[in-house]
């Protein structure tokens, strides 16, 4: 069973039962739209209690909104295969606490970090966790390199990435992922030619694009090539980067 947790610190509030929505994102349950939000700490009893929870069989999936979780708390998750879902929307993760998540939870199937600032060496253990169809890292560092680390992310459905270091090169890469029905770039820096490549994913039917700006003439090519493909750009959710205030 799957029990949904969407945790608020606020005067010791708990706001529990989070409807599942949009696999790849659910925006309107992330509070804060700022990415250098400062948010409460998780309390360790509460983060306890959960990996309790999902350690014991009592639910496949763990998920933290609003509060922050620390590397200490990540590096003490137990061993559990039967953990299919992570997502922490507080951040922030990095390469070592990502580590410590894929060590943890080699199983996962579904994983969001988001405010987290995953690099390529994180890339490089994502690579390891083989069942993963969903990937939701709106706020990484990934460069092209990193996306080529995840070709053995064979199972792969839905990606969603943010990172204004990702050119042509990384589409190359994302293209050769077999299974890709659903790609969300945020702030990328992409050429028409990019749009080119996209054209040959061979499942692919949904991709969000934003803060890229690309000519007119390079989407309707896109149309043409995959006529079922539907294309959203620009679209308003907390996550999407903000070119003025990025930091590299």
């Amino acid at each position: 069973m799957v029990i949904w947790l969407l945790l608020a610190i606020a005067g010791g509030a708990c706001i529990v039962d989070e409807p599942s929505g949009n696999p790849l994102g659910a925006q309107q349950q992330f509070q804060p739209s700022n990415p250098e939000a400062n948010l409460a700490p998780l309390p360790d009893e509460i983060w306890l209690e959960m990996v309790r929870s999902t350690s014991q069989g009592l639910q496949d999936s763990l998920h933290v909104s609003v509060s922050s979780v620390s590397l200490r708390q990540i590096e003490a998750l137990p061993f559990n295969p039967s953990l299919k879902e992570l997502l922490l929307d507080g951040g922030a993760v990095d390469d070592k606490g990502l580590a410590a998540i894929v060590k943890a939870c080699p199983r996962l199937e579904r994983l969001r970090l988001r405010l987290s600032p995953v690099t390529e060496h994180g890339a490089g253990q994502l690579a390891k966790l083989t069942h993963l169809k969903i990937l939701n890292l709106p706020q990484s560092r990934f460069s092209d390199q990193a996306i080529s680390l995840l070709e053995p992310l064979k199972s792969l459905e839905q990606l969603r990435l943010g990172s204004s270091q990702l050119t042509d090169q990384a589409v190359e890469a994302i293209v050769n992922l077999p299974n890709l029905r659903s790609l969300h770039l945020i702030g990328p820096k992409l050429t028409d030619q990019a749009l080119v490549q996209l054209a040959t994913a061979p499942r692919l039917s949904s991709f969000y694009l934003d803060d890229c700006p690309l000519s007119e003439e390079a989407f309707k090519q896109l149309q043409r090539s995959k006529p079922r493909l539907h294309i959203h750009l620009d679209q308003d959710h907390a996550d999407r980067m903000k070119r003025s205030s990025e930091t590299e």
